[in-house]
C-alpha cells in the first residue's frame, strides 16, 4: 500500500488493470518520494507489442482509477 497525499494506493490494484491490456506483459507499481505529496506512485511495464504507448496506457486506467 502507498500512502499518496490522504489516500491509500494499492499497487496491485492497478497492476491488475495495467496487465488487462493486450501488449501488456508484465507492470508493476512503486512509491517514491515526493516533495508535493508525500510519495508519487510510479508504473513499470514490460511490452510484448511496440505499439502500446504511454498514451494508450494513461487512457485506459483513467477509466479505472482515480485521478
Amino acid at each position: 500500500m502507498i500512502l499518496v497525499s490522504v489516500f491509500y494506493v494499492y499497487p496491485n490494484e492497478i497492476e491488475d488493470i495495467v496487465v488487462q491490456l493486450d501488449g501488456v506483459l508484465v507492470a508493476a507499481v512503486i512509491g517514491i518520494e515526493d516533495e508535493a505529496t508525500g510519495v508519487r506512485v510510479n508504473l513499470f511495464v514490460v511490452l510484448n507489442d511496440h505499439k502500446v504507448t504511454c498514451g494508450y496506457i494513461k487512457t485506459h486506467c483513467a477509466k479505472y482509477v482515480t485521478r
